[in-house]
């Protein structure tokens, strides 16, 4: 799921932004439908990982609070770039996004 949502910083595009909640439901949903993908799962599911490492791992900027108005996609660029900084996700890991 963090794979399909930063496909376009994996993919080395300029100035690349993390795919919308629907474009991530639409792409899980047609790799993986026996799983039953939606924008609003796969945005709950980021939420999860973004509290996660903001608590365990004291990422800055994961959070609402910690980002100034308006939010738009800062939060989901900040979380893509932690997991490419921390080599959590690497270009390698884009085979998962092959049917």
């Amino acid at each position: 799921m963090l794979v399909c949502l930063a496909q376009r910083y994996l993919r080395h595009r300029p100035h690349p932004q993390p795919l919308t909640w629907a474009q991530v439901g639409d792409e899980l949903s047609r790799l993986r439908p026996a799983e039953r993908w939606s924008p609003k799962r796969a945005a709950h599911i980021v939420a999860n990982v973004r509290r996660r490492l903001s608590g365990e791992n004291g990422v800055p900027g994961l959070l609402e609070d910690e980002v100034p108005q308006p939010v738009g996609n800062a939060l989901n660029h900040h979380l893509i770039t932690d997991l490419l900084t921390t080599s959590t996700i690497v270009t390698a890991d884009l085979r998962l996004l092959r049917p």
